[in-house]
């Protein structure tokens, strides 16, 4: 099997298959079509080409020579902060004001589907690094994508029913874990495996501001879906 093929497996049946379970649980919600989680894959699925012109765009102005501070630049402002940041552009303009996202766990749900959508394609352009890296990142790419997206989602969702804009922190979250990622998949070798315990704390992050978003939509009455759309739900019982 080429490494292309094979790229695709690993990004292709955990992103499929993730996006059904969101779906499903979207749809258990009240959520009809297409609701947020179909659009919203598609959304990260495209940010990849502006986010590529744009890293394209800063390795041409320099600056990311070898070395660990070539790595690191292009680690954090490169990929993280590009590929955050083109991810919050689409659910912001495209789905913040969309009747589905009635809760603040409706923004870590579409941010994760973005995430999916955007590893999906990116994975794609992976094809050609050193095997070891290629099957590191095939089998985890997707999960932090999802996982840093859905720690930003977070704060999209709680910008979206309190008010108070907090995609700073947002950002810097998802940057920070994103980049320490990445960072360490570039480092290549022995260093790479560092990725997976990065994985595993921002997955912990994610886990803990899911159940915080729920108390909230719970408290402030978000976990009930409008009149003749299937009744009373908790949300609290499922993850996004």
């Amino acid at each position: 099997m080429s490494f292309l093929a094979l790229n695709l497996l690993f990004a292709g049946v955990p992103s499929l298959a993730a996006l059904y379970l969101l779906r499903r649980r979207e749809s258990s919600l009240g959520g009809g079509p297409p609701g947020l989680v179909f659009p919203a894959f598609f959304l990260g699925f495209i940010a990849v080409l502006p986010a590529a012109v744009v890293e394209l765009g800063l390795r041409a102005m320099g600056g990311f020579s070898g070395g660990v501070a070539g790595d690191l630049l292009r680690a954090f402002l490169s990929a993280a902060l590009v590929e955050e940041a083109m991810k919050l552009l689409a659910v912001r303009v495209f789905l913040y004001h969309r009747r589905e996202f009635r809760r603040i766990t409706d923004g870590i749900r579409a941010t994760m589907a973005a995430g999916f959508g955007f590893a999906f394609f990116e994975n794609i352009f992976y094809t050609f690094e050193d095997p070891l890296t290629l099957i590191l990142r095939g089998l985890t790419s997707v999960p932090m994508h999802a996982v840093a997206s859905g720690i930003l989602g977070y704060h999209v969702g709680l910008s979206r029913f309190t008010y108070r804009p907090s995609y700073g922190r947002g950002i810097l979250a998802a940057v920070l874990f994103h980049g320490l990622y990445d960072f360490f998949l570039f480092r290549g070798s022995g260093t790479a495996f560092l990725a997976l315990p990065t994985l595993g704390a921002a997955a912990m992050v994610l886990r803990n501001l899911h159940r915080r978003a729920v108390l909230q939509d719970e408290r402030e009455g978000r976990s009930r879906l409008p009149a003749g759309e299937g009744g009373i739900r908790r949300f609290g019982a499922s993850a996004s």
